[in-house]
């Protein structure tokens, strides 16, 4: 039996959502999980949204105030973006509490998600027909992007992501991380075909220094680790962040390398010593040349920056805008759209809310669309970013709040702007 209807929806029904009227946004918005606290989409470079615009993606949380245990199940959620309808399709024990279970689509009516087998603590891709509910088990490291033709699946090491971040792997009993060395052969990103299920390791840690670092000594006396892979738009490249963790006591370093869809190629794009100047977030502009970047560039606050994938041609996009949260370039270069860190941003409000912001790029023009309340009054780990993301065809933003003291999921049309 169908779990859904399948007919396209070329415009979401946003009388079919109750709609968000606080601080008084500049363009409708909705809340698409009304029913099921806990609900969070999963990156800003990822579209939880439906190629054809009728269904929308989500994990549910299975609780918002305690980090999750080994074993710990969470559910997905399918919302049907015409009719309102919620439903849950699956469950899974492979979560994060930042980013869920890295759930997208690969297909109007397929997604895929992370899930973790609990005999091997191995993480592992799950390919879902929403229609059917057929599910396909792909013996592979898991997912963190698909590549654009929804052929791939590219991801760092989910298992052992607690060793430099909470929230955005899987959960595994201690004993089952193994800490990487500082010249790892055997760790790096991996390479999953979602037709074939073929899994391989794409690049080494050691192929990324070899072909890269001028001095690999430096690192020595720490440990490699990736983390979050991004396909550029055109499917050619992969950029890789690789952060290395001291064993001593020095700050982390995070560095960005990009190769070629095949793993050739590779190129160091930003050094640790340019990133540790206070940076976050890197990003594929739509060219798949450029990536943009929050950085604090030859000043004493961060901005919006742009560099090639080759590592050339560093610079400011704007020198008077503050740079903050997750930003992504618009379709056509004019905008930049990004949320802002409670905690970081000069942007933000006191009572805990952040901005959805449009930034004009040739006029230097800032505009707070949305505001949205995101403090979560917990520490850290329990902290929550809206990720604002696109969906296939540029029309609508998804993106995460904390409304009545609860993680939900929200979609703006934002074609008032754009058209």
């Amino acid at each position: 039996m169908a779990l859904f209807v399948s007919e396209r929806c070329e415009y979401m029904n946003f009388s079919a959502f109750p709609q968000y009227t606080k601080f008084s946004p500049k363009v409708p918005v909705c809340c698409v999980t009304p029913n099921h606290p806990g609900a969070i989409h999963y990156f800003f470079d990822t579209s939880p949204i439906s190629p054809d615009n009728r269904y929308l993606v989500a994990s549910i949380l299975p609780y918002e105030d305690h980090l999750n245990e080994p074993g710990d199940s969470a559910d997905i959620l399918l919302v049907d973006l015409d009719t309102g309808e919620e439903k849950i399709i699956a469950s899974t024990k492979g979560w994060g509490l930042q980013v869920g279970a890295h759930a997208q689509w690969c297909g109007n009516r397929t997604i895929c998600y992370n899930d973790l087998d609990t005999d091997t603590w191995e993480p592992y891709v799950v390919k879902l027909n929403i229609m059917t509910g057929e599910k396909q088990h792909l013996n592979s490291k898991g997912i963190d992007m698909l590549s654009p033709d929804h052929k791939f699946a590219i991801t760092h090491n989910l298992v052992n992501g607690r060793f430099h971040q909470w929230g955005y792997g899987v959960m595994v009993p201690d004993d089952k991380m193994v800490r990487n060395g500082n010249y790892p052969t055997d760790d790096g990103f991996y390479l999953t075909n979602l037709e074939t299920g073929e899994c391989k390791m794409l690049v080494s840690f050691a192929q990324l220094i070899d072909a890269a670092i001028e001095n690999p000594d430096e690192f020595k006396d720490g440990q490699f680790y990736g983390w979050m892979p991004k396909w550029s738009p055109d499917g050619k490249k992969i950029m890789y962040i690789v952060r290395w963790v001291s064993n001593g006591d020095l700050p982390r370093r995070n560095m960005l390398f990009t190769s070629d869809a095949d793993g050739s190629n590779i190129k160091l794009a930003l050094h640790y010593r340019e990133w540790a100047k206070w940076g976050h977030h890197v990003n594929w502009h739509p060219d798949s040349k450029h990536i943009t970047m929050n950085l604090r560039h030859n000043s004493d606050h961060i901005k919006f920056v742009s560099f090639c994938w080759d590592g050339s041609d560093l610079r400011p996009i704007m020198d008077d805008i503050w740079g903050s949260g997750h930003p992504t370039i618009s379709k056509d270069g004019s905008h930049i759209l990004t949320d802002s860190y409670f905690t970081l941003d000069s942007t933000v409000y006191e009572d805990g809310s952040v901005p959805i912001r449009w930034i004009d790029i040739e006029k230097h023009e800032d505009t707070e669309i949305i505001r949205m309340m995101t403090r979560t009054k917990l520490e850290e780990n329990f902290r929550l970013d809206p990720h604002p993301a696109w969906s296939y065809d540029w029309r609508y933003v998804a993106f995460n709040g904390y409304d009545g003291n609860q993680r939900k999921v929200y979609v703006c049309d934002m074609s008032a702007l754009t058209d």
